[in-house]
């Protein structure tokens, strides 16, 4: 549940920033990418579990904000990665408002050096570990 929760908050996240949102491997996204500019999240990783009956599970979050830009702009992406850079921000503030998440750490933000699909786009990586909260039911 806290793996759709987590997706659902990052699509409305997304939403906010008026980005189309995907999710998937990465390696579906250079055929299941229609629409830009947008959000890929890529399946959320269970990289943590504090405690055994409550505690804090961690997901490792990596995500792409993906644009694919005139001709004019591909060749001086500077100001698409700084409006990149605003959303990403602003993507992380909204996650870590959500009511399912306790919090998030390691944030990292990066413009990529090659292009993830064969359409020459401009994209920014996110990096990040979400923290939330569980108890598990007694059976």
């Amino acid at each position: 549940m806290h793996r759709n929760n987590l997706t659902e908050a990052v699509a409305e996240a997304a939403q906010a920033c008026e980005l189309c949102f995907h999710n998937g491997f990465e390696y579906q996204i250079n055929e299941a990418l229609q629409e830009t500019p947008a959000l890929w999240l890529s399946y959320l990783e269970a990289t943590k579990h504090n405690g055994v009956n409550e505690g804090v599970r961690t997901y490792t979050a990596k995500m792409f904000i993906i644009d694919i830009p005139q001709k004019n702009i591909a060749e001086n992406p500077e100001s698409t990665w700084l409006q990149m850079e605003k959303n990403a921000a602003k993507i992380c503030s909204l996650i870590a408002e959500a009511e399912c998440v306790k919090n998030i750490s390691d944030v990292e933000f990066s413009a990529t050096k090659n292009s993830i699909t064969n359409r020459g786009e401009i994209a920014m990586q996110i990096k990040m570990n979400i923290h939330v909260p569980y108890i598990n039911p007694k059976n």
